[in-house]
């Protein structure tokens, strides 16, 4: 197999770009092996599947094997395998944020006018659970062609270099989001920078541990010096609670549905007034009858239409309408259900959709 190195494949793109390539590779697809993995079909099985430290020396590389019905089913299980060498260093420890893998796969943390080549030979699996830098070496299929078997392994020096620039590289990243421009303090954006410091944080957190395997003494190094997510968490929880949020909802019956917004908006820690703040969540709720022929009951259409402002500019920031239909045997009380359905959408609908904003905010 060809030698890859991370220092040949990065040396062309600037050091501010380096994080990019790099959390590109971070998001890579379920990884079917490199195209030149060597292939066995011979009757003898390979010493690997059987003393993988002889084929793949312990203090070079950490290896595992696996197996499956085809090549795929025997590759991926190998990388799982891999993945369990690491144990609890990776998958009990700290959890990567949903928001830091949606964030680098939406563009958000990337120069979308760059291009990158990541060699297949340093590509991944699909799941944060498995590894990046590792690779799929070597597969060999019994001779009934029954099972197939497959050896992942991970370069330790590669390894070693690899997830500690990924985790400078984070901590530059973090370092820029920390440092909030005046004009946006007291705003979205700077409880958005803060959370994201958060998110990056904890995956440099996912990063030390997989680096503690393959370099313990960088590992802890790099762990002595660095705030925890925990840190950067609070910081984003202190932003939120100095950025008051007022809401009002006409026609809205004992205020069901403007309690709803309000909880989606105190769920990020946010301060909800009753006077203007810098934000207003504006809306309004209407109903009519919906008749149903040969059907006893009543029914109302509910249709609900909200726009969050940003008061300073007035500019609407995030528009929201929605609808729903509920019956009863009578019509106020389709009414009132109607409002529940509304509520619930907002909790959950309008809550992702607030959460997308939020996210949008980070260049």
């Amino acid at each position: 197999m060809k030698d890859i190195s991370i220092c040949r494949i990065f040396k062309s793109c600037a050091p501010a770009l380096v994080l990019q390539a790099l959390l590109l590779l971070f998001i890579s697809g379920c990884a079917s092996g490199p195209k030149d993995t060597a292939v066995t079909d011979t009757s003898t099985p390979p010493i690997w599947l059987s003393n993988p430290d002889a084929s793949y020396p312990s203090n070079r590389y950490v290896s595992a094997v696996g197996s499956g019905e085809d090549r795929t089913s025997a590759e991926k299980s190998a990388l799982t395998s891999l993945t369990a060498v690491f144990g609890q260093s990776i998958s009990s420890d700290t959890t990567v944020s949903s928001r830091y893998k949606d964030s680098v796969k939406d563009g958000i943390l990337q120069d979308n006018s760059a291009s990158f080549s990541i060699d297949e030979n340093i590509t991944t699996a699909v799941a944060m659970d498995t590894l990046i830098g590792a690779e799929i070496k070597e597969t060999w299929t019994d001779t009934a062609g029954k099972y197939t078997y497959a050896i992942a392994v991970m370069d330790k020096p590669k390894a070693a270099i690899l997830y500690t620039d990924l985790i400078n590289s984070n901590d530059n990243l973090i370092k820029e989001l920390i440092n909030v421009p005046e004009e946006e303090k007291g705003t979205f954006r700077e409880y958005s920078r803060l959370r994201m410091a958060a998110d990056t944080a904890d995956a440099n957190e996912h990063f030390i541990n997989v680096l503690s395997v393959v370099s313990p003494a960088s590992a802890a190094a790099m762990r002595a010096s660095r705030d925890s997510g925990d840190v950067y968490t609070v910081k984003a929880a202190a932003a939120a609670a100095a950025i008051p949020v007022s809401v009002y909802v006409e026609n809205d019956n004992e205020n069901r549905l403007a309690n709803a917004f309000a909880s989606v908006f105190s769920g990020s820690n946010f301060r909800i007034t009753n006077r203007d703040g810098r934000y207003m969540l504006d809306a309004s709720v209407s109903f009519s009858e919906v008749i149903l022929p040969a059907n006893p009951n009543k029914f109302s259409r509910a249709v609900l239409n909200a726009r969050l402002v940003d008061m300073d500019s007035g500019a609407v920031i995030l528009p929201y309408s929605t609808s729903v239909r509920e019956g009863h045997a009578s019509l106020p009380e389709a009414e009132n259900r109607a409002l529940r359905s509304l509520a619930k959408k907002i909790e959950s609908d309008f809550a992702k959709s607030f959460d997308s904003y939020l996210q949008s905010l980070i260049k």
